[in-house]
């Protein structure tokens, strides 16, 4: 794609369009994920699992108590290996406040932009298309469905590590190994289960970087998919075992049905019809196939890489925790890096099929004529262009119609337009100490919850202050007529009532 004119000045600027159109995106993308996630924490919506965890679990690590929390027992990296937390966690002296989540999430949500815009520019080169494709498939990433679910289920660690992985990508494609292994690392440090896109990334990179693949950065990437290997070893195998010390997690149960350890290999023979049943959800598929079409179809141009999204697919699916199995929610996330891949990988291959044919027209034309086709150079504009309004088209349209949040979809809309309850809240909460236990409802768990323990209801302990939503959102684990009922028991229970402000409500500890 070109712009009438010739000369330094057009050519600056339309080297500088696709760059300028991508940084537009993530500016864009930033502010709408974090308006999202602010409405949300303001309207008291937040869920309790997992924004109101993580936040305690950054304000244990910020005050030395390591990562721990009452929503599970024991050592949090023994659930998942996540030290990127202390990321957030060195800012809670600064702001400690469940918002900061948001803001974290936003900020990676919207760097899927500039990172898939490096990674697919790089891809590409040298055709001299590669910057308005990498825009056009990078644009609208920070908009798409998934990236909308991860946005729906509050901060999430995995969500930090995509464009690191993608700048990684970059890194391996240009030749910058500090980059290279430096962003990686951080992005396995995000969550054990990103040691798959890692891998996926350092295939690419051994694959398609520039050099041999006995040095350089071909090279590079092999030793980038063993070092994916030996972190999941090292951390499956032996970091988190260790860590938990035998304690029980909830995740426990998701994969409890195939039989655990080496009995999962016998579970397709075993449980057949479990098996077919639980792989052949379509909701999850959906996912997968939104994904490909979010880049127009072009990771079907390079099928062996595109069945790399099937591994992590199938993972979820056989989850009997829901929404894992649709992959809703920060879920899909783990497919992202897989797409991506295989997109650009598409987008090569189409280029390559463009050429050849232009080529072929212009020798036809020669051969017929006896003069060079002058319609070449503007042919390849005219596919560059096609090409641009396809994928933009594409996106935009697999973001509209799987959309999970507002202005995709309103479904949830009592999620993001609650009155804003915050100030409220903590007004009527301030006759609490700052370290006694708490529970709370699921809604307004998140900001409370930098104290050594906090429990949801229906979870409450004697010696605990409870404080309750009159005008609750959610009831995460209870069912309504269930809250209804243990509120009813609340008020017989001997409790001194504290506060009741016409909303919110602060009861005693029964031992008071």
């Amino acid at each position: 794609m070109t712009l009438a004119g010739s000369g330094p000045a057009v050519e600056r600027l339309r080297s500088a369009a696709p760059v300028a159109f991508v940084a537009a995106s993530a500016c864009l993308a930033f502010a709408w994920h974090a308006l999202l996630g602010f409405r949300r924490a303001e309207g008291l919506t937040s869920p309790a699992f997992d924004q109101a965890y993580f936040q305690q679990l950054l304000w244990s690590l910020s005050q030395g108590h390591g990562l721990r929390s009452t929503f599970n027992p024991g050592e949090f990296l023994g659930l998942h290996f996540s030290p990127l937390l202390a990321a957030p966690a060195l800012l809670q002296p600064l702001w400690p406040d469940a918002r900061l989540l948001d803001l974290f999430q936003a900020a990676a949500l919207a760097a899927l932009a500039p990172a898939a815009y490096l990674f697919l520019r790089a891809l590409l080169r040298p055709a001299r298309e590669a910057p308005w494709l990498a825009a056009a498939m990078a644009l609208l990433i920070p908009f798409w469905a998934v990236t909308q679910q991860a946005t729906r289920a509050s901060f999430h660690t995995e969500a930090l590590a995509l464009p690191l992985i993608l700048l990684a990508g970059w890194a391996g494609l240009t030749g910058r190994t500090a980059i290279l292994f430096g962003a990686a690392l951080l992005a396995l440090g995000a969550k054990e289960d990103q040691i798959y896109p890692v891998a996926v990334m350092g295939m690419l990179i051994a694959a398609r970087a520039p050099g041999r693949l006995s040095g350089g950065m071909r090279r590079a990437g092999l030793l980038l998919v063993g070092l994916a290997a030996a972190w999941g070893v090292a951390t499956f195998g032996v970091l988190m075992p260790a860590l938990r010390a035998g304690a029980t997690y909830d995740i426990d149960r998701y994969y409890a049905w195939l039989g655990g350890g080496l009995n999962v290999l016998r579970a397709p023979f075993e449980q057949t019809d479990a098996v077919v049943a639980a792989l052949t959800r379509p909701e999850g598929w959906l996912v997968v196939i939104g994904l490909v079409l979010s880049l127009a179809a072009l990771p079907l141009l390079r099928p062996r890489w595109a069945l790399l999204l099937l591994p992590p697919a199938v993972a979820h699916l056989l989850s009997r925790h829901e929404p894992q199995p649709q992959m809703l929610l920060q879920y899909g996330l783990l497919l992202l890096v897989p797409a991506v891949v295989a997109g650009g990988l598409g987008a090569r291959r189409l280029l390559a099929l463009s050429r050849r044919y232009h080529r072929r027209r212009a020798r036809r034309h020669r051969s017929t004529t006896g003069r060079a086709w002058p319609g070449t150079r503007s042919l390849g504009r005219a596919t560059t262009a096609a090409a641009v309004l396809v994928l933009i088209s594409s996106a935009g349209a697999i973001a509209v119609a799987r959309g999970g949040v507002p202005p995709f979809s309103w479904t949830e809309a009592g999620a993001w337009n609650r009155t804003a309850a915050l100030t409220r809240l903590r007004s009527a909460t301030g006759v609490i100490p700052p370290d006694a236990p708490l529970a709370a409802d699921w809604g307004v768990a998140a900001p409370l919850a930098n104290r050594p323990r906090i429990e949801v209801f229906p979870v409450a302990s004697t010696d605990a202050y409870v404080v309750v939503d009159q005008e609750a959102y959610v009831t995460g684990r209870l069912r309504w007529r269930d809250r209804a009922a243990w509120l009813d028991e609340l008020a017989r229970s001997g409790r001194r009532l504290m506060v009741d402000d016409g909303r919110f409500q602060v009861w005693a500890p029964l031992d008071e």
